[in-house]
């Protein structure tokens, strides 16, 4: 009994000894200041730098640190790790010579003497996007392109001049897209001034684009006239029971089950396609298409990757031939990460949820009926998964 007691003594001491509190200072008891790194090399690169070096022999260095200054007056600083011989530097926003200063830590988080490094960046990644947005009148609206090869984060903004003169904010658009097309849409068919710019991750500002612009006329096409036009070699029988071909202009994009999946017993090969009678005589300005984004299913499964719209204005051929049907447009869905099947970024999410948009080309001719033949899904599969389907352009009185 008195082994257990003398046992119990010493493990409350051992709590209260391991319950006080630790000065939990510096790993290591290194004094002085550490070497420095030498044998610097510099690669300039756009917006910034790699700095190359060699590191103390002493062994104590866990990190290099370099501490430089942003156009805005801003101090930048990065560090590296003591199990690499270099550092990145970037967010400059000229191609001016700036100063980095190189410092070496050791475990005792002691700071080295600053070395310090000359570097002239190339043209900064916000220079070179800005250079090349075109910009340009559009169907209810107005288009953006522009190219961003090194994928960098940027927001482009734009603003408009209002009834009082003066400028408010229109649209602003977060993209790391190696390119993007993208459109301001539902705008009244009239004079306006914009202004666009883009700003970048380290708030770096570009130039400011100003245009004068007049969105294009159009209407949505009502889709309350919207019937299946069901020809013999068209594919519109649906997979599940309430998931019927209707489903594609029901106004409806977000919810389980408002979508259409087809699935004819067999599956054709594609090409396959459907056939919408639209209920009047119009002219086609543009299409949305809204993949079924819920549970995994953006860019994945039947969403539709290329495909061609058709249309002729009189009655289609009722064997379902194409004598007299139109060519009007090629499409291909964008993914704007590039990345493969199954992985989606928040931006790939966001431009699918919003639809993707294609135009017609000017001088389209009036169509009463309307085809869209499949030639691709996102993972090759040949029945179609596809939540909405809108149309705009002008009816035909």
């Amino acid at each position: 009994m008195k082994n257990y007691k003398y046992f119990f003594i010493a493990t409350i001491l051992l709590f209260l000894t391991a319950c006080q509190e630790k000065d939990w200072g510096p790993l290591d008891n290194a004094t002085g200041k550490p070497a420095v790194v030498t044998n610097i090399i510099v690669e300039n690169a756009p917006g910034g730098a790699i700095i190359y070096y060699s590191l103390p022999n002493t062994g104590s260095v866990t990190y290099v640190k370099a501490v430089y200054k942003l156009q805005n007056g801003t101090e930048k600083a990065v560090i590296s790790s003591a199990f690499k011989n270099n550092i990145l530097i970037e967010g400059l926003a000229d191609t001016l010579r700036h100063e980095v200063q190189l410092y070496t830590v050791n475990k005792s988080e002691v700071v080295s003497d600053p070395v310090i490094v000359s570097i002239q960046p190339q043209k900064p990644p916000i220079l070179s996007i800005y250079e090349s947005l075109q910009v340009k009148e559009d169907f209810g609206g107005v288009n953006l392109r522009f190219e961003n090869p090194l994928k960098k984060e940027v927001v482009l903004y734009a603003f408009i001049k209002d009834s009082t003169n003066t400028w408010k904010s229109l649209d602003r658009l977060y993209t790391q897209a190696e390119s993007r097309s993208y459109n301001i849409r539902n705008m009244q068919p009239v004079p306006t001034d914009f202004a666009f710019f883009f700003k970048d991750l380290w708030g770096n500002f570009s130039d400011t684009l100003y245009s004068n612009l007049t969105p294009i006329y159009e209407e949505e096409i009502n889709k309350k006239l919207w019937k299946v036009y069901k020809l013999p070699n068209d594919h519109n029988t649906n997979y599940w029971a309430g998931l019927e071909i209707h489903k594609l202009w029901d106004t409806y994009v977000g919810c389980n089950t408002c979508r259409y999946l087809a699935n004819d017993i067999p599956v054709p090969d594609i090409p396959n396609w459907f056939t919408i009678d639209l209920g009047q005589t119009v002219t086609l300005s543009r299409i949305k298409i809204n993949q079924y984004t819920t549970a995994g299913y953006a860019y994945n499964t039947g969403a539709p990757r290329r495909f061609e719209i058709w249309g002729i204005q009189n009655t289609p051929p009722s064997d379902g031939s194409w004598d007299g049907w139109v060519h009007l447009l090629d499409c291909e869905s964008i993914k704007p990460s590039g990345m493969g099947i199954g992985t989606v970024t928040a931006e790939d999410l966001s431009y699918a949820n919003a639809g993707e948009s294609f135009d017609f080309p000017p001088g389209t001719p009036p169509v009463r009926y309307f085809r869209f033949k499949l030639l691709e899904t996102w993972d090759k599969r040949n029945n179609l998964h596809l939540a909405e389907i809108t149309l705009w352009g002008q009816a035909i009185k």
